[in-house]
């Protein structure tokens, strides 16, 4: 599974998962920059093999984050 993601218009973050036949899935985050000298080449940011349990709990983690986050700008907070 691939997606794109562009961050400004000029800077893009290629996301791949990639499931293993282990029950194990592999996260990978490659950057690109199209100012760059080869605007067409990609640069690994993270790469990371978990199960499926452990990729659950990590995203618990992000989107516990995200709304921590949010109401502490809701609160005025910084």
């Amino acid at each position: 599974m691939n997606k794109v993601i562009q961050v400004t218009k000029d800077y893009l973050l290629h996301v791949t998962v990639t499931h293993h036949d282990t029950e194990q899935s592999t996260l990978k985050i490659e950057s690109q920059w199209l100012g760059a000298k080869d605007p067409d080449g990609l640069q690994t940011r993270y790469q990371g093999t978990l199960s499926r349990d452990q990729w659950a709990e990590v995203a618990g983690m992000l989107l516990s984050w995200d709304c921590l986050n949010e109401r502490i700008a809701e609160h005025g907070h910084s």
